[in-house]
């Protein structure tokens, strides 16, 4: 008597979890095949988008040419060193993340320290990845100034 070959139909790998893979079959069933392109290239297009906007802001620089969710760019206030460029990225990566309104992370490319934003998610708009960068150039040459003469 030959056996049929298993189906795992809807189940996880391990089969401990029957029908655990459906929310995901039901949200790209729903979406279709254009809906699931659109959302895993909207996150692409978005820190696209960004680059191109900020290849025209005063005081950023733009520290690579992004091909993912990621846009590493640093921000230039006058008078400042190479090196003073460095502590002046950290000082704003502490200024936002203390905030708590919105998150960044710290890089290093070519032995110099850059933001970094990630975008993973289709929800992100280029007006809020804006304002983040909006926030880190008035405190990179505004807010650092005043701190530093109060």
């Amino acid at each position: 008597v030959e056996m049929p070959a298993p189906n795992p139909g809807l189940k996880s790998a391990p089969t401990t979890r029957p029908l655990a893979a459906l929310p995901l079959v039901t949200i790209l069933r729903g979406l279709g095949l254009d809906g699931v392109v659109t959302e895993l290239r909207a996150h692409l297009q978005a820190i696209h988008n960004l680059a191109q906007r900020l290849a025209h802001e005063p005081y950023i620089e733009l520290c690579h040419r992004p091909a993912t969710g990621i846009l590493c760019f640093r921000v230039t206030p006058p008078n400042h060193s190479p090196s003073q460029l460095d502590a002046v990225q950290r000082q704003i990566y502490e200024y936002i993340m203390t905030s708590g309104r919105r998150t960044i992370s710290l890089a290093q490319i070519d032995a110099r320290t850059v933001l970094r934003l990630v975008v993973v998610s289709a929800a992100v708009t280029v007006d809020e990845l804006m304002e983040t960068v909006r926030i880190a150039r008035d405190f990179g040459v505004h807010g650092l100034a005043e701190t530093m003469d109060a």
